[in-house]
């Protein structure tokens, strides 16, 4: 899917849009959008790139730029979502292949008035960052409740078999690290001021 903002009068022209956003894209979208920017549109394979070295490229004033990223809501599970920047001074393009209501926010948020490319980039990090810092806050309070139920001395005799050997393992942990060879951050210090010569 092909979506571009601002909106051109026709609703199809790419001529004037300062973002387009392709959501796994078909090879026509793909083509119009290389056609009327002169840019190439980074494939799945290359938006799912895992070496440090791919994610961010510089070619001929344009930023190419990849990352897994979070995007998801509520009680989905956290999988990572390729996704691709091409920033250049006339246009943003964001490619990826799931929908995100990340994405659609920033769409809404721009669609009002005038703006230019790289200002829809810093948009979208920005909501991207608060998404995290929810989606962050949201399961901190999750394992804070978790913890609560394991570790009250009150629920031991409710708590399921299987919960209990956890609560078990969990508390047996910090004697563990105390004990030098089962350290549990593999050859770390046992405390930060520990120097060994």
């Amino acid at each position: 899917m092909l979506s571009a903002l601002p909106i051109a009068a026709d609703g199809k022209s790419l001529s004037n849009a300062v973002w387009v956003d392709l959501v796994d894209p078909s090879s026509t979208e793909t083509t119009a959008f290389e056609k009327a920017f002169g840019l190439s549109v980074p494939n799945k394979d290359e938006v799912s790139e895992i070496e440090t070295t791919s994610r961010l490229q510089v070619e001929q004033d344009t930023l190419y730029m990849t990352a897994p990223l979070i995007i998801a809501s509520g009680d989905e599970p956290w999988i990572p979502a390729p996704t691709g920047f091409v920033l250049s001074k006339t246009v943003l393009l964001t490619v990826r292949f799931t929908r995100s209501t990340v994405f659609e926010a920033v769409s809404k948020e721009l669609s009002a008035g005038r703006f230019e490319p790289a200002l829809a980039y810093v948009c979208i990090l920005e909501e991207l960052v608060d998404h995290m810092a929810d989606l962050l806050e949201a399961t901190s309070r999750d394992l804070d409740d978790a913890s609560h139920i394991i570790f009250r001395h009150d629920n031991v005799r409710r708590l399921s078999r299987e919960t209990a050997l956890l609560r078990q393992l969990l508390l047996r942990m910090p004697n563990q690290r105390a004990n030098g060879p089962h350290q549990l951050c593999l050859g770390m210090p046992r405390s930060y001021g520990e120097v060994h010569n």
